[in-house]
């Protein structure tokens, strides 16, 4: 996407509210009801799987990213090896 657009994007006044940017509500609908579970850990055990799925998501985004760079690029890129 081309920086104009993206700007025009998000000043968009629907996208200006912080919840709307994030869907919040989409989000929110992915748990279970709280009189839907069975203890007080549920809802914390949903959100720390639910982020890590999120994690995961990026991790293999910025790596599909460096994947697809030249090999001869000058990019540097950090790695664990």
């Amino acid at each position: 996407m081309h920086k104009p657009d993206y700007y025009a994007r998000i000043e968009a006044p629907e996208m200006r509210d912080y919840g709307v940017y994030l869907r919040c509500d989409k989000l929110l609908a992915c748990q279970k009801p709280l009189a839907e579970m069975v203890n007080a850990d549920e809802l914390q055990f949903q959100i720390v799987h639910q982020v890590e799925e999120l994690w995961d998501e990026a991790h293999h985004l910025h790596a599909d990213r460096c994947r697809r760079l030249p090999r001869n690029s000058r990019t540097r890129i950090a790695s664990l090896r």
